[in-house]
C-alpha cells in the first residue's frame, strides 16, 4: 500500500521556477491523503529536502541552500531512501514534477528506474519522444496523423523558405525560445536566438486564424480514456511564457472554455487521433495533446507529458482523484516491468582469456 510519496522538482532547466510552482500545487493536493516529502534539485544538481519547502517563501530566500537540508538518495528493495545526516526517510513512490530538460525528457525517469523505485509518469522512451518536437513529428508522419508542414534547423543548417513562420526549440516547453518571424530579414537573428536554447529547432507556418483545442488522455484500469475538450484563448499572437505564468498573478491564467463549439466530426476526429497517439507513443500515464483547427480541419500541434499534462480541470474529477488514478496505474506499470527478465547468467568472465589489446 502506498503511504509515503516524494515529489521531486527543480533541476537544471530553463523551466526550473515553473517546476517549483507545479510541485507545490501537487504537494498540497497529495498531503490530503498521503505522507509527502519534497525533494528539490538545485540548478547545480544538488538534492535538498525540508518541510519548509511546502511554502514558496522558502525559495525566495538567499539562504535557501541550507547545508542541513542537503540529502542523498539511496534505495532498499523497491523503496527510495532519503538520507539527511542522522535521519532517514523511506519512500514508497515518487512523483516527478520536473519541467523540461532532465524532467519531461526521460532523464529523471531513467534515474528512478535505476533505483528500481515506482514513479508516476510515462516511461523513459515515451517521455523522451514526447519532449522532442522533432521526434514527435516524425512519429506522427509514420502514422499519417495530420500536422502542419515543418522544417528542422540547426547551426549547421539554417535554410528556410517558410514565411511567416514560428521557430520552436526542439525540447523546451512553457513557450521559452518560441518566436514569430514575419519575413526573411528577421529570420537569421531569430533563428540564432532560438538555437541558443537548443541545438535543433522546428520551423512551422505562422497561422493566425485557428482554434486551439486541448485533450487529455490517460489510462484507468489499463483502458485508455479521453477527457473533456478545451478551447484555449490567449492575449498574444502566440501563447507566451508571460501569458502562462507571469500574467497569471494579475489576471488569472489563460481563459478556458471546456465546452467548445465543434462539429460532431471534429470531436470524433480529435478523440480518435488522441487514442492513436497514446498507443503510438506507448504512453502509460496522463498526457495532454494540443490541436489546431484550421479551415475546419484538425491538426496536431504538440504532445505534453507530465507535469505539463496533468490538466485535471479537463476531467470530471478532482485533482486528488486524478493523482490517485496515476498512482494506481504507476503500481500496475511497475508490477508489469517486475515480471520481465532483466539479467542473464553467463560464465563469459570466467571463460575469458583477458581483454585483447
Amino acid at each position: 500500500m502506498i503511504k509515503k510519496i516524494a515529489v521531486v522538482f527543480g533541476g537544471n532547466s530553463c523551466e526550473h521556477e515553473i517546476s517549483i510552482i507545479s510541485a507545490l500545487q501537487v504537494l498540497h493536493v497529495l498531503k490530503e491523503k498521503y505522507e509527502v516529502t519534497p525533494i528539490y534539485i538545485s540548478k547545480t544538481n544538488e538534492f535538498y529536502s525540508s518541510d519548509l519547502m511546502m511554502d514558496i517563501s522558502y525559495f525566495n530566500k538567499e539562504t535557501m541552500f541550507n547545508v542541513k537540508d542537503k540529502v542523498t538518495l539511496d534505495q532498499t528493495g523497491n523503496r527510495l531512501v532519503i538520507k539527511k545526516k542522522f535521519k532517514k526517510v523511506t519512500i514508497d513512490m515518487v512523483v516527478p514534477i520536473m519541467h523540461g530538460t532532465n524532467g519531461e525528457d526521460g532523464a529523471i525517469q531513467g534515474f528512478l528506474s535505476i533505483l528500481n523505485v515506482p514513479y508516476v509518469g510515462n516511461s523513459i522512451s515515451s517521455s523522451a519522444l514526447a519532449q522532442s518536437k522533432i521526434l514527435s513529428k516524425k512519429i506522427l508522419d509514420v502514422h499519417h496523423i495530420p500536422q502542419l508542414d515543418y522544417k528542422i534547423i540547426s547551426n549547421e543548417y539554417m535554410n528556410n523558405d517558410i514565411y511567416p513562420c514560428i521557430i520552436k526549440p526542439d525540447h523546451l516547453g512553457s513557450s521559452i525560445g518560441i518566436q514569430v518571424v514575419l519575413n526573411e530579414n528577421e529570420y537569421k537573428v531569430a533563428a540564432s536566438k532560438a538555437l541558443r536554447y537548443d541545438p535543433n529547432c522546428i520551423i512551422e507556418p505562422y497561422i493566425i486564424d485557428f482554434t486551439e483545442i486541448n485533450c487529455s488522455v490517460l489510462k484507468k484500469d489499463g483502458k485508455i480514456q479521453c477527457s473533456n475538450l478545451e478551447e484555449v484563448s490567449h492575449n498574444d499572437d502566440i501563447l507566451s511564457f508571460h501569458d502562462k505564468y507571469e500574467a497569471a498573478n494579475k489576471t488569472g491564467n489563460t481563459q478556458r472554455n471546456i465546452t467548445p463549439t465543434l462539429s460532431a466530426t471534429q470531436e470524433q476526429t480529435i478523440y480518435a487521433i488522441s487514442e492513436e497517439i497514446y498507443e503510438a507513443f506507448d504512453f502509460s500515464s496522463v498526457i495532454r495533446i494540443d490541436f489546431m483547427i484550421i479551415d475546419n480541419e484538425v491538426y496536431v500541434n504538440e504532445i505534453n507529458s507530465i507535469p505539463g499534462s496533468f490538466a485535471y480541470y479537463l476531467w470530471d474529477m478532482t485533482f486528488i482523484e486524478l493523482l490517485d488514478i496515476e498512482i494506481h496505474e504507476a503500481i500496475r506499470e511497475y508490477m508489469r516491468k517486475e515480471t520481465l527478465t532483466l539479467s542473464f547468467n553467463s560464465n563469459v568472465l570466467c571463460s575469458s582469456n583477458g581483454i585483447k589489446k
